[in-house]
Order: C-alpha cells, then structure tokens, then sequence
C-alpha cells in the first residue's frame, strides 16, 4: 500500500511540471529577446557613440603631434640635405622613416572599435601613407649616393621619379587627413583632431623641384663618399715587452696578433679583409696568411684575430698587418701597419759530470756537458761547447760539437791540485747559451 502512494504521488508531480513547463520557455524567449536588444541598442545609441568618437580622438591628439614632428624634419631635410655630411644625412633618413613607420603602427592600434564616420579610415590612411612615402625617401636618397657602401649607385632619373611619388603620395596623405578630420567634426559628439600637414608648399618635393634636389644631392662635396680604414692597434700573443719600437716576446714558435681596425670613413665598409704575415728580416716576403673578414660600419672599428704565423725563436720579424676593401677595385691596400718583432731565443740548462770526484796525476779523466732547452719540441741543440778550469778554458777541450745535447772532454793532470770543472754552451740561432755550475775535481798524487 505505501509503494503504490509513492508511486501515485510521483505521476501527479509530473503532470504538475508539464502544465508549467510551456509559460517557463515562453518566459526564458523573452528575457533572451530583451537582453540581445539591450546589446544591441548601446553600441547604436547616441551616448556609445560619442564615447568611442572622443576616445578615437583623444588617442588620436599624441600621434598627430609626432606625426608633426616628422613632418617638419623632412621640410628640414629637403631644405638642407646638400650641406649636411653624409653620416647626418643616413642618420636623418633613418630617423624619418624609423618614425612615420613607428606612428602608423601605434595609430592602427588605437581602433576597434571604428568612430562613427566612415571616412575616418582615412586618417589611418594618410599616417601609413606618410610611411610608405618616408621609406621610398630613403631609399632614394640613399641610392643617389652610392647607398651605405658609397658603391652601388642608383640611377639619377630612378631617383628623382621616386622622390616625385614620394612627394605626391605626401600630398595625398595630407589630403586624406584633412577629409578625415572634416568627418569626425560632422561625427557625434564632434570629434576634433588637430590639423596636420607634411608638406604645406606644394613645390617641395613635385616634378619641378626635385630634380634640383637630387642634383645638389649627387654633387654634394660633403656628402661624397670618403674610404678611410686605420689599423689603430697590434697586440701579439705571446704578450711583448715593448723594446725602444721592437716588440720583444718570449721564445715561442707560434705568434698570434690582434689588429684593431677602425672605419674613421662616411661609408661602410663591407667584406674588410685583414690579413697579416711575418717576415724574416732579410728574407724576401712570404705569402701572406689566411685573412679575416668582417663589415665596420661608418665611425665603428672590429678587432681581427689573424690566423697564427709560425715564428722561430731566437729570430727577427717584420709583422706587416694590412686591412682592405676587395671591391675598391684598383686601389689597393687601404691600411697598413707594421711592427718589428724580437722572439728571445729559447733558455738552456747545461750540467757538467765527472765519473769521479778524485783522480791520480797522470790518470785521464773524462768531462760530460748536458745542455736541455726549456721549450720542447723547438729543434735540435747545436752549437759547442767549452770545458773551462777555474774560469781558464781547457786548451784540449775548448770547442766539442754537441750531440743530441751532450757533448765529452777527455784530459789528464800532471800533478796534484784542486781544479773547478764547468762547461760553457755557445747556443744558436733558436737556442740561447748557458754555463753549468763548477765541479770540484780533485788530482792526487800519483
């Protein structure tokens, strides 16, 4: 009996919910009509509007005013441009393009949403239109002079047509502003942006003027182009002991530089080769070794490491470092520098040995010198070697050949005595000479 009052009690619940479900879905179409219309009528009312139109203008104000700003410095440019030096002259070109290209993208990013007017678009339009044209300037400016390099020269006639649409294209810009700013005035809540205008005089920049421009341009004394590199420093590896103006290095058999190559021209220097030899004094040249290369802008300078030149110590070198430009055809080397260079010659140790400490008068008795180098892999020892008594050379033994770093005296004494035995080595051309500590030899009688 109590399941079957459940289950009667759950059947009329359920005829309770449909008679209410047809009002609940006619209630939820009407609140979703209500609040699409509320959506839709505050971006279309009046007070949306005007809200987004002053804000559009407001945003607008900061941008118009560096926009201005380009504008007279391209007024300034065109009327000074002969008589500028050529790094101001890149640098001001840089600097308007950089800058109209920096305003339009900053004015594209102050919309959604649009203002009201439509031709407010055109706004928009004229600052990328004013970039568009600022790049063209440059590269036409730039290209009448050779470009960056000052060796690739564009056509004069390419040049003036370029600066001609450039000019025209400002015009247009400005135009465009102007209608644009009209619009927004007729706009709701009346919008206002300041007036802006590159090019106020109409013949600055258009087919009768520019001509005259890019002439004064191309024949502009202090804006040609001036090829100047200076090797400004050599520093060695090994580190030298400067010497009166003789670098003086450790004995080493591989020599390192570092050149210091400053661009002191207008122009940049591209593909700078830096190459460098050492040359044995008194010995025709050798080839130079393999180069370094690099680009050094107008006023900047690079550090080269040249390859490694193999040296040999105890010798005298002539470091000739040259810097240039391969594609300056026929004229040559544009820096050179060179610096007298001393490698020491390699230190010795030499040691003399007796098999005896006492010998009998009369007996022989044999001397040996071993002299070693402080740096291995250097070469053979040569030279001879000197046996000296008490200070006083040994008459027997004043000049023995060294082999493989040692070299004998064999002598005898007549008579008892006290002798102090050293060996004196004379070196070579790579190895410096040494003398041994003495020895005390002492002669009996026999």
């Amino acid at each position: 009996m109590v399941a079957e009052r459940r289950r009667r009690g759950r059947r009329a619940a359920l005829r309770r919910l449909a008679r209410l479900a047809v009002p609940l879905a006619a209630v939820a179409v009407v609140v979703v009509l209500a609040v699409s219309a509320v959506a839709q009528i505050g971006p279309s009312s009046g007070p949306y509007r005007r809200s987004v139109d002053r804000g559009y203008a407001a945003l607008a104000l900061p941008l118009v005013a560096a926009s201005d700003a380009g504008g007279a410095a391209l007024r300034s440019f065109a009327r000074d441009a002969p008589r500028l030096d050529r790094t101001t002259f890149f640098a001001l070109l840089d600097e308007l393009a950089g800058d109209a290209a920096g305003v339009a993208r900053r004015y594209d990013a102050i919309t959604p949403p649009d203002p009201a007017s439509a031709a407010a678009a055109r706004c928009a339009a004229a600052m990328s239109g004013r970039a568009a044209a600022a790049s063209v300037l440059r590269s036409a400016f730039e290209g009448v002079l050779g470009g960056r390099t000052g060796l690739v020269p564009v056509d004069t006639a390419a040049v003036i047509n370029d600066v001609i649409t450039a000019g025209t294209e400002l015009r247009g810009a400005d135009a465009a502003w102007a209608s644009c700013r009209r619009a927004l005035r007729r706009a709701p809540g009346t919008p206002l942006v300041s007036r802006s205008v590159w090019l106020p005089d109409p013949a600055v920049l258009d087919a009768a003027t520019s001509p005259g421009l890019v002439g004064a341009v191309a024949g502009s004394r202090s804006l040609a182009a001036v090829h100047r590199l200076v090797i400004v420093s050599v520093v060695t590896d090994p580190a030298a002991v400067v010497s009166g103006r003789t670098l003086v290095l450790v004995p080493t058999t591989r020599l390192l530089a570092q050149a210091v190559v400053a661009n002191e021209g207008n122009v940049d220097e591209d593909g700078v080769e830096v190459g460098g030899v050492a040359q044995l004094q008194g010995v025709p040249a050798s080839p130079a070794a393999a180069q370094r290369t690099a680009d050094i802008a107008a006023g900047g300078s690079t550090t080269f490491t040249l390859p490694a030149l193999a040296v040999e110590p105890g010798s005298s070198y002539v470091l000739g470092v040259t810097a240039e430009t391969p594609r300056l055809a026929g004229t040559g080397p544009i820096a050179t520098d060179t610096v007298q260079v001393q490698v020491q010659a390699v230190g010795t140790l030499t040691v003399v040995t007796a098999p005896v400490v006492r010998v009998a008068a009369g007996r022989p008795v044999t001397f040996t010198a071993d002299v070693t180098s402080s740096l291995p892999g250097v070469g053979t020892l040569t030279g001879t070697v000197e046996f000296e008594d008490d200070d006083a050379a040994l008459a027997a033994c004043s000049a023995e050949t060294l082999h493989d770093g040692t070299a004998t005296c064999t002598t005898s004494y007549p008579s008892a005595a006290t002798h102090a035995i050293s060996a004196a080595y004379s070196g070579d051309a790579r190895f410096a000479g040494s003398t041994s500590p003495a020895i005390t030899l002492q002669v009996t009688p026999g």
